[in-house]
């Protein structure tokens, strides 16, 4: 099997990123489904990438199942034949981080961690994106980040540097406080969270309302931010780039 460019960057993406969707494979590299269902399979034939059942999550909880399939906007029979994609064992062992990232424990984590990856990839096309083991990398080489949390991704371009949460859990208060310091006097311009569930959000919002840095968002309409005493602004807004909004 001779590989392609493409095929290098779609291995190195499912490496960083743990799993992906076949729509989230054909929206970063194929002009169309049919296409990408093609070269998958090729992909799978030559022992590179598996494709693994979305109802596996059942297996870690009926919950967690139903929120990846309202996420993915799944019907009930969609939901049951869906399929995610990673590197094959082979593969996952050889590449730092992957097998923890591919884990099914993360894979709604992941699966909503590459939708808000793709909506800054469409705000900031020439980005540096930069995942968990990559941040951590860079502050080892350059001795930085001790006393910093890590954040989910960090998107670096045009004079931005955005740290970006996707939020699942609801926390104590004292470690979002910890966290909410750490930011704010830290090198990023902008810090986002993305929220799981509306519970998650009215606590962060609540929280961060004295932190200029940070706006709050819900995961299932990632294009609006919010901040108390400010209300819902567009992404292009808070962010300081409306003049991109339909580019």
């Amino acid at each position: 099997m001779r590989l392609t460019d493409r095929d290098f960057d779609l291995l190195r993406f499912l490496g960083a990123q743990g799993v992906a969707t076949a729509d989230q494979l054909t929206a970063r590299y194929f002009p169309s489904r049919t296409v990408c269902a093609k070269r998958l399979h090729v992909l799978r034939r030559g022992g590179l990438i598996e494709s693994v059942p979305l109802s596996a999550l059942r297996g870690v909880s009926i919950a967690s199942f139903r929120q990846a399939t309202q996420l993915l906007s799944l019907r009930r029979e969609e939901a049951w034949r869906y399929r995610l994609y990673r590197l094959s064992a082979e593969l996952r062992a050889r590449t730092i981080g992957a097998e923890a990232l591919s884990d099914i424990m993360m894979w709604k984590h992941q699966i909503q961690l590459n939708g808000i990856r793709h909506l800054f990839e469409r705000l900031f096309p020439r980005a540096v994106i930069l995942i968990d083991p990559e941040i951590r990398a860079e502050w080892r080489r350059f001795g930085a980040g001790v006393d910093m949390p890590v954040p989910d991704l960090v998107i670096r371009s045009d004079g931005h540097e955005i740290a970006v949460e996707v939020e699942r859990t609801r926390k104590a208060e004292a470690k979002y406080f910890s966290r909410f310091f750490q930011f704010e006097s830290s090198d990023y311009s902008h810090v986002l969270y993305f929220c799981e569930s509306d519970i998650i959000f009215n606590k962060v919002v609540e929280l961060s309302a004295r932190f200029q840095k940070i706006g709050v968002s819900r995961l299932l309409s990632p294009e609006l931010i919010y901040r108390k005493g400010d209300g819902f602004k567009s992404i292009y807004q808070f962010l300081g780039i409306e003049g991109r909004k339909g580019a």
